[in-house]
């Protein structure tokens, strides 16, 4: 892969094609998996691209990428940084994206606070696959600080906060105060300095809007977002916290354009008569 860094902007440009050029057989599980993985290895790639063009490429690719290949494209991001070759990183335009990953936090943090208390098989994989979500968007939000402040501050801010230890966590916000600038402070801080579920919704609710109000609008939200696993594991759910609101998905689901959400939805429907 290393070598790909010889012909510069010439890869940029090929990779990006890929990146931008999903499969067409949709319905195929086994061709939409294939196309999955080839372009999470496009975005590897990118990583050992080291000019500006590639670090435009890459922040064009976000707006419309999936779930998973979005992750990786900010790892190819971070990874960038870490080379430390002077790239820029436009910060209004990581912003831009800073802001959208913490309302993705936010709106993960309701999730999981409204999700029933069954112990159902079902259940238990939804609050696990909502659980990684806020993990993954609690990383996203700190990979993005450090394209635009002290990369190695910010990830050993990022252990503090995860570490479980408090006074570690208390050094971390500390630290994120001391060091953002007011816009992104007044968002970020008081959401990720909130003791319980329903200070960090409260928190965000004054930059994001209101709320979700219960698991019905859980559900809907979930199911019109783009991550397929997320929404497979929601209607997997369904068999066990079926309401009339819910229910209603379900035949809808059966013909989704996702091979794993339309299969799940079928093995439901067949499970509940």
């Amino acid at each position: 892969m290393t070598a790909l860094a010889h012909f510069g902007d010439r890869a940029v440009l090929e990779l990006a094609a890929r990146l931008q050029s999903p499969g067409r057989d949709i319905h195929s599980r086994d061709i939409h998996s294939r196309d999955i993985r080839s372009r999470t290895r496009a975005a590897r790639a990118l990583a050992v691209i080291a000019t500006p063009l590639c670090v435009k490429t890459v922040l064009d690719c976000l707006d419309p990428a999936q779930p998973g290949l979005e992750y990786q494209l900010l790892k190819t991001l971070s990874k960038l940084r870490n080379r430390e070759s002077g790239l820029v990183f436009p910060a209004e335009r990581v912003r831009a994206v800073l802001r959208r990953a913490t309302c993705s936090y936010w709106e993960f943090v309701q999730i999981q606070a409204l999700l029933p208390a069954n112990e159902g098989e079902g259940t238990a994989l939804l609050s696990r696959a909502v659980g990684e979500k806020c993990e993954e968007n609690l990383k996203r939000i700190f990979r993005l600080l450090a394209l635009i402040h002290p990369a190695q501050d910010l990830y050993n801010a990022y252990l503090g906060y995860v570490s479980g230890n408090r006074a570690d966590g208390g050094s971390a916000i500390e630290f994120l105060e001391n060091v953002l600038p007011r816009a992104e402070r007044e968002v970020i801080v008081p959401l990720l300095d909130a003791t319980t579920p329903g200070l960090a919704v409260e928190a965000g609710s004054r930059h994001f809007g209101t709320p979700l109000a219960d698991f019905d609008q859980a559900v809907a939200h979930i199911l019109q977002g783009p991550d397929p696993w997320l929404r497979a594991c929601v209607t997997y759910s369904l068999a066990e916290n079926s309401t009339p609101a819910t229910r209603a998905w379900l035949a809808q689901l059966a013909e989704d354009a996702d091979p794993l959400v339309r299969e799940t939805a079928m093995a439901v429907v067949i499970r509940t008569g």
